[in-house]
Formats: C-alpha cells, structure tokens, sequence
C-alpha cells in the first residue's frame, strides 16, 4: 500500500486537493496542514480527488468530515470525488454517500462545484 501523500491545482478558482495511499489515524495531522496550506480561505470551493486513495479508516473519514464542517461553517462547498472501493464502503457503510457530494469523476465535482448557487 502507498504511503499518504497530496498534491493540489486550482481549476478555474476551485481547489482540488487530490490524496493518495492510505489516511488513517497517523495522517489526520498532515492532511488538515496540507489543506489549510492548500487554501486561499476557508470559503473555498473544494473538491477532493480521492482517484488515488487506497485506504480509509474511520480516523481518516473523520479528518475528511472536519475539512468539509469548516467548509461548510464559512459558507463553502466541498466535493468528494473518484472513490475506490475501499473507500467507498466505508462512506457507503457510514451512510455518507446519501449526505455528502459524492462524485464519480473530478470532472463531474468540478462542473457541479462552477454551477452558480440556487
């Protein structure tokens, strides 16, 4: 299994933060640095490119959950994109996948994140 890492572009003034290999317990910390780094401001759109994710645990889940709750207290919207089985499950067992923007492809995030707010 690969070892945690990130990697960030802007489109068109979202940010996409893509994370690959594994988000446990032991990369909660480096992963809420990475995206306030990451981040103009906290009401940035977001979208999480999770093609390259391999494993998530409930620590993991929890630390993609707080990034999404400060998004959404400073009026933001965050996507959730290209899950892989494994964390599919977990987000499907957990019922997040009925709650959060769930996307099939970071294109699709992408084109739901540029539409203008209803």
């Amino acid at each position: 299994m690969s070892e945690l890492s990130f990697s960030t572009h802007n489109s068109a003034g979202i940010t996409v933060i893509k994370v690959s290999g594994k988000l446990d317990g032991t990369g909660n910390e480096a992963l809420d640095s990475f995206i306030k780094s990451a981040r103009h401001a906290p009401d940035d759109l977001l979208v999480f490119d999770l093609s390259e994710l391999e494993f998530l645990d409930s620590t993991g889940l929890r630390a993609l959950l707080d990034a999404y709750s400060c998004a959404v207290r400073h009026g933001a919207n965050v996507y959730f994109a290209s899950l892989q089985d494994e964390p599919a499950r977990l987000f499907s067992a957990t019922g997040l996948d009925t709650v959060l923007p769930v996307h099939a492809s970071v294109a699709e995030a992408l084109h739901e994140a540029s539409r203008p707010a209803a």
